[in-house]
């Protein structure tokens, strides 16, 4: 029976409560903490992290304008030249717009937001709520953020620190008895961003997921059979998850030249033909006879020598045989077939 709204923070307990057979895990990245993936043997692998300014705005004043280079003005304004900004449209009763600010100096400090009685209203109000304003890089920052008020003009603003990065669970098919040995065999299965992703910059993630899943439904034997559930059921999914995330060179699951990472996995080797006389034994009597002396048309003697038939000659069908017996091979022919 579904239960809405119910938070769930550990999925072994949750499957010895429920007494399920499988539990699938879609939620966030973060949804699991550090010591249960430990334990289950999935944690998670990052890689090129950076942190990003988001600035979420709407109710623009009268000239505002999205359409301008804000990456070459805020690097004139501040000479960091290191600044990216990537502008996205807002949704209808929510927001005008997202500007993401990357390329940030490293030693900017990020602060808590105490004050969350009214909303910001501008660009630089936002930031000074979570930035360190006596950092060393809290100028460039605000510098860059009179730069978008000045062109924008938003009357409220909301700013927030977020983390962008690739990151990859060593596995996705874990035993929860593994954990708790009062759940044995019992299945998790992680999914979405708990399973995978990238940052938000590069692309939806959503598309990925849902290829996943078409595979999580189409690769599993879910036919109830009588038998336990187990992981070994779901192995084919773990195969293909770790094909995905070594075929995908950012998550650097690829061997290396040091050993790290899980070596992708190879092609099967093409058998080279070798020829007749190598690759088969020769059938009794197969050797070639010695040549017969025989009567040519004009009387004079010919060396022909005939060659005898394999056994794969032998047991051709021949082409009258086919309506008299109406079998090719060993397979029978009728006229609905035809």
């Amino acid at each position: 029976k579904p239960q809405f709204g119910r938070k769930i923070q550990d999925p072994v307990a949750f499957a010895a409560e429920g007494g399920f057979d499988c539990v699938f895990w879609a939620s966030g990245r973060r949804s699991l903490d550090d010591g249960s993936r430990e334990a289950l043997g999935c944690g998670v692998r990052e890689t090129e992290a950076a942190r990003v300014l988001v600035f979420q705005f709407k109710d623009l004043e009268a000239g505002g304008n999205v359409n301008s280079d804000m990456a070459t003005a805020a690097q004139i304004a501040t000479e960091w030249k290191s600044f990216k900004v990537l502008l996205r449209p807002g949704v209808k009763g929510v927001c005008d717009g997202w500007l993401w600010l990357f390329g940030l100096p490293p030693d900017a400090v990020a602060v808590r937001n105490e004050n969350k009685d009214s909303p910001p209203k501008s660009f630089k109000e936002s930031l000074e709520r979570i930035l360190d304003l006596e950092g060393p890089s809290a100028s460039t920052l605000l510098a860059a953020a009179d730069i978008f008020q000045h062109r924008i003009k938003p009357t409220e603003c909301v700013a927030r620190w977020v983390e962008a990065a690739f990151w990859s669970s060593e596995k996705v098919v874990c035993d929860l008895g593994g954990a708790d040995a009062s759940v044995p065999g019992c299945p998790l299965v992680l999914v979405g961003d708990a399973a995978c992703g990238k940052p938000f910059y590069t692309g939806t993630t959503l598309n990925g997921h849902f290829k996943d899943v078409v595979k999580l439904v189409d690769e599993v034997d879910w036919i109830h059979d009588g038998m336990p559930f187990t992981c070994q059921r779901l192995q084919a999914h773990e195969r293909y998850y770790q094909t995905e995330i070594q075929r995908i060179e950012k998550f650097e699951r690829r061997q290396t030249e040091k050993g790290q990472g899980a070596p992708l996995p190879q092609p099967p080797q093409a058998v080279q033909a070798q020829p007749p006389s190598q690759s088969m034994p020769k059938p009794p009597g197969s050797s070639l006879p010695p040549p017969r002396p025989d009567s040519g048309p004009r009387g004079g003697v010919s060396a022909r020598v005939t060659p005898p038939r394999s056994p794969a000659m032998l047991k051709t069908v021949s082409l009258p045989s086919l309506g008299a017996s109406g079998r090719v091979g060993s397979r029978p022919c009728t006229a609905d077939a035809m």
